[in-house]
């Protein structure tokens, strides 16, 4: 592609280069060729230097790959331009200001995560793929607009193997570009969540995109600040563990529930002793810098027999009378520290992610704003809030969820009763 590679094998990629696999999903069976994946490295020359992540970064839960989804349409005006050349380029560049991701992570002293900023590249591959968006658009929902789940997810985001050594040896940042039939091509990302919340996920897309469309440089230059998150190490108060009741299921499924602007008035409307409504929901904002991230226990300050003899209305109030200090996320990185996190699977604890203003759904590589721009999948424990366009091309909220399948018919009843006139 002409850009700055090495074309050695990343450790932990499973070795599946120039295959072709016939998958069905959703009844919409298609092929997808991947070529060997290679690493891109900075464009020219970058510090080479170890930063420090904060107490709350180095939490276990937080060494995974988070997968994400990006769906363009083609743009036949401009010939043949080649998204993975020109993202392929840009991304190279991008990690000229975004060094620290072309690293690799190493654990210091109390398993604290440090990144060693070596420049050996993120793990990148170009695929194929025989559908066309208007197939997957229909396959998904078709009247509803592009949610998930999509069908042939797997093959549209560039998979790792990490039982050999876990988040030491892996790429900070895998990312495939799929091209389509009919011109757009799908952009699937994993980066490491302990390196970037969902806002500094889209400050780096920002910084690739701006760069792909012929920019000098990014629109917003990166900085690093995770010392603001480390622990004064004081004696913190722990709340207690909340009871919730366990699904006991293992077979689920996976739905993406579109909510339009006149539906999300209703349900307000029908909100018994709801205060007057918002646009944002109670919102954790962290001062993390451009690679931050903001992922800290938030607890109402109300205990289970209150909330389980409140009102939604009331219970929606609590949350918006929540406020979180600069004090609270010191006291949370402290406890973090000294007592460890609980666990993201944890029976008692639901995620809950508001990802509509975060601006997946601006990020412009030259084609336009993606048809979706957001997670691939959601689990049992938590959920996203998206910002989509529904079949008519208007703003809309989607809700990804995961249930038990036994349990899904009866939530998918219960919203339409909802959202009947």
């Amino acid at each position: 592609m002409g850009i700055a590679l090495k074309t050695h094998e990343a450790p932990g990629l499973q070795n599946r280069a120039r295959y072709t696999r016939t998958l069905a999903a959703m009844a919409l069976p298609f092929a997808v060729r991947r070529r060997e994946p290679v690493l891109v490295v900075p464009a020219s020359r970058t510090p080479q230097e170890t930063k420090r992540l904060s107490d709350i970064d180095s939490k276990e839960s937080l060494r995974v790959l988070m997968p994400g989804v990006f769906v363009y349409r083609g743009r036949p005006a401009c010939g043949d331009d080649d998204p993975v050349d020109i993202i392929g380029r840009a991304l190279s560049e991008a990690l000229v200001h975004y060094y620290p991701l072309a690293g690799r992570f190493r654990e210091v002293e109390g398993g604290k995560l440090v990144v060693d900023c070596t420049g050996e590249g993120v793990l990148f591959a170009e695929a194929d793929a025989d559908v066309r968006l208007t197939e997957l658009e229909e396959a998904a929902g078709g009247s509803q607009g592009l949610t998930l789940p999509f069908p042939c997810m797997d093959e549209l985001l560039l998979d790792m193997d990490c039982s050999s050594g876990g988040v030491l040896t892996w790429p900070l940042v895998v990312i495939q570009v799929t091209r389509l039939l009919c011109g757009g091509f799908v952009f699937g990302m994993r980066i490491n969540h302990a390196m970037c919340d969902a806002a500094g996920v889209y400050l780096f897309m920002s910084a690739v995109a701006d760069l792909a469309r012929g920019l000098p440089a990014p629109a917003v230059a990166p900085s690093w600040s995770r010392g603001h998150l480390d622990a004064p190490h004081t004696k913190p108060d722990v709340a207690p563990s909340l009871p919730f009741p366990s699904h006991g299921s293992d077979d689920t499924v996976m739905r993406s529930f579109v909510f339009r602007l006149a539906d999300i008035a209703l349900l307000k409307k029908r909100l018994p002793g709801a205060p007057a409504a918002t646009r944002r929901n109670a919102a954790l904002r962290l001062p993390t810098g451009y690679y931050g991230n903001a992922c800290v226990p938030l607890r109402a300050a109300a205990s289970a027999d209150d909330m389980g003899g409140s009102s939604l209305g009331d219970v929606v109030e609590m949350i918006q009378k929540t406020k979180t200090t600069a004090a609270h996320v010191r006291s949370a990185a402290d406890m973090l520290a000294l007592h460890g996190p609980p666990p993201f699977d944890s029976p008692n604890m639901f995620l809950l992610s508001d990802l509509r203003h975060v601006g997946f759904h601006r990020v412009d590589f030259g084609w336009g704003e993606p048809v979706y721009g957001g997670p691939s999948r959601v689990y049992l424990h938590g959920t996203f809030f998206v910002a989509v366009k529904d079949g008519d091309g208007e703003d809309a909220v989607a809700v990804p969820i995961t249930l038990p399948r036994t349990a899904m018919g009866r939530f998918a009843a219960e919203i339409e009763t909802s959202l009947k006139a």
